[in-house]
């Protein structure tokens, strides 16, 4: 295995992950699917597409920065992964807004990783009450996330300072001087009838 081979093949990788995942789902697992099964399930798509592990790293963090990064590649075109998968077992006081928080920090984030990283990727599993949700969320402030493929997520500061402030309080750390941020949709795979794995390809701030 090539320790520093490159460039990596992301659509097949998560094409592959999607695959995996599905799997576990036919085998009568899919209510045991976490977040963390989805990040290895990545990691392990990376391993056989001749990324060796040792570059691989999870909970990924830098000096003076308080929380960190799901996984990242290094090597020649580092790159930065984060995983979102807001699962809601009840079908009441499901805590939307959170997720919703969640998943803009996500993006924000990976917007602000150091200018080395090439590659940055925000990776979902989404239900679909969670797609409903936020194409809601999307009608009511304007802030929509791409879901569908050749889709743009373009969070426009003053709009996001309209969402709930559940939903803001995540982005302490941008909120004094929130810059707009970019990201792109570059495939969807379903994953049995009701769960998509959305991947969207994160533009560093200007």
């Amino acid at each position: 295995m090539d320790p520093v081979k490159d460039p990596i093949d992301w659509a097949g990788v998560w094409a592959a992950t999607a695959s995996a995942l599905d799997r576990h789902r036919v085998a009568g697992l899919e209510a045991l699917l976490t977040e963390d099964v989805l990040r290895f399930a990545a990691v392990c798509e990376l391993v056989e597409a001749s990324v060796a592990p040792v570059r691989l790293e999870a909970e990924w963090r830098r000096p003076g920065v308080p929380d960190s990064v799901d996984l990242v590649v290094t090597g020649p075109t580092p790159a930065a992964v984060e995983f979102k998968f807001p699962r809601e077992p009840r079908e009441t006081n499901a805590a939307w807004t959170q997720h919703l928080g969640e998943a803009l920090k996500d993006f924000y984030r990976l917007a602000h990783m150091p200018s080395g990283f090439v590659d940055r990727w925000c990776v979902q599993l989404l239900s679909a009450r969670v797609r409903r949700y936020f194409d809601g969320v999307a009608q009511r402030h304007g802030v929509a996330f791409g879901l569908r493929p050749g889709e743009v997520t373009e969070l426009d500061p003053a709009r996001v300072r309209t969402l709930p402030a559940t939903a803001q309080r995540g982005l302490g750390r941008w909120l004094t001087d929130l810059p707009p941020v970019h990201a792109r949709c570059e495939a969807v795979h379903p994953t049995g009838e009701d769960l998509r794995l959305v991947t969207h390809r994160v533009s560093p701030v200007s």
